[in-house]
């Protein structure tokens, strides 16, 4: 088999290491390619044998690639198309959402200039709260996102590439964008955003915005949870320096505009189209940063798919709140059927339901060593999950929608 042209498509480099005297420098050139900026995968492919066979050597560290140099002409290009005012969006991606100082920037530019601010629908990771710059994300359904950057004669990118449908949609465009659009690329992926910012700043004469005071949601009244009462007990418990993750495109779309204002954390999400990232991720959110609690924010339907990685949560002893969002059914699935102008008979839906029988995530996590339960009144969740944050361990609540 060709293992390489296998991993090809889903990496940035592959090599395949031939000998035991060559495996260390392989992998260390392997680790330096996965630390070059974006981030990118490395694939390294080692026969069996290498690992007995004699002749094995230290190599020494092998340093990433920089980030690739800001382009005065790109720079002066934004600056130009900042005189546009609010007919100009900054689309950011990548450091600049997981750094606090080039937020600010990025707020003392879009004050300065009237220009407006988005990023992609999909990041790895977003540092937001209390106190800082909220930079809204354009929407999921393609309608709405076609909708948001409609108003737009000029884009200027940094760390972060033209954004393009989820999926191809009839009768709609794959690129988001106007047509008409100008797009300058002030720092593509490879380059180091904040840096940029900071010379666009330095050029219109922009300085880091002040603190922002965001007010959280009012809190949640006795009675069912809604999406507005979910969105609501969530950005009230949240605890300050917790890592959220979220796997909720359908049933918790009202909680990350709401949690603009809740104590400061980081915000994980799915970075791609696959389901099911959500509880893995949450685990390695807390085996990677132990001293942080973890709040998953998690539909119910994609939880299924790695519904195992519990059970790992629960022999590491991770520091791990796993809200479900039971709203029993795949959601997600039923958003893109009628994206397509689909058209499903009953049948069809039936596989869309996850009842007959529900599912009980509290048994589920209870099977796999971690301790539950299950909330069906919007008040009782805020308290849920502010009680369940602050003990160390795992725990799971079912919030039954």
């Amino acid at each position: 088999a060709d293992v390489g042209a296998a991993a090809a498509p889903f990496s940035d480099w592959v090599r395949a290491a031939r000998s035991a005297e060559t495996f260390a420098a392989d992998a260390m050139a392997a680790l330096a390619a996965a630390r070059g900026r974006p981030g990118r995968v490395a694939t390294l492919i080692a026969a069996a044998d290498i690992g007995w066979d004699a002749g094995g050597r230290m190599a020494a560290p092998v340093t990433p690639d920089g980030p690739a140099p800001l382009d005065e002409t790109a720079l002066s290009a934004a600056v130009r198309a900042l005189e546009w005012g609010e007919r100009t969006v900054l689309l950011v991606g990548n450091s600049v959402l997981e750094d606090p100082a080039a937020l600010a920037l990025l707020q003392g530019i879009a004050e300065r200039t009237g220009a407006r601010v988005h990023a992609p629908v999909s990041n790895r990771r977003i540092e937001r709260g209390a106190g800082r710059f909220e930079v809204p994300k354009i929407p999921y359904p393609i309608d709405a996102a076609l909708d948001c950057l409609r108003p737009y004669a000029h884009a200027i990118l940094v760390e972060t590439v033209p954004p393009v449908a989820f999926f191809a949609y009839p009768d709609r465009p794959s690129l988001v964008l106007p047509e008409t659009c100008e797009i300058t690329v002030l720092a593509g992926l490879d380059g180091d955003g904040p840096l940029a910012l900071a010379a666009l700043a330095d050029r219109v004469g922009a300085k880091p915005g002040k603190p922002v005071d965001t007010p959280l949601p009012p809190a949640p009244q006795p009675g069912p949870i809604t999406r507005q009462a979910l969105a609501a007990a969530i950005a009230r418990a949240l605890p300050e320096g917790a890592v959220v993750t979220d796997e909720m495109v359908t049933a918790g779309g009202d909680v990350f505009p709401a949690c603009a204002g809740s104590a400061p954390v980081s915000w994980l999400a799915l970075t791609g189209g696959s389901i099911g990232i959500g509880l893995p991720l949450a685990t390695g959110a807390a085996l990677g940063a132990p001293g942080r609690p973890v709040i998953a924010c998690q539909a119910d339907g994609s939880a299924m798919y790695t519904i195992q990685a519990l059970w790992t949560q629960a022999r590491e002893g991770l520091n791990v709140t796993t809200v479900i969002f039971s709203n029993r059914s795949y959601e997600i699935l039923k958003l893109e059927l009628r994206n397509v102008g689909a058209n499903p008979g009953p049948d069809a839906l039936n596989m869309l339901d996850l009842d007959r029988p529900a599912l009980d995530f509290v048994s589920l996590a209870r099977g796999m060593g971690v301790p539950g339960r299950r909330v069906e009144d919007a008040a009782e969740l805020q308290r849920a999950i502010e009680d369940a944050a602050a003990e160390p361990g795992p725990f799971l609540i079912e919030a039954v929608m």
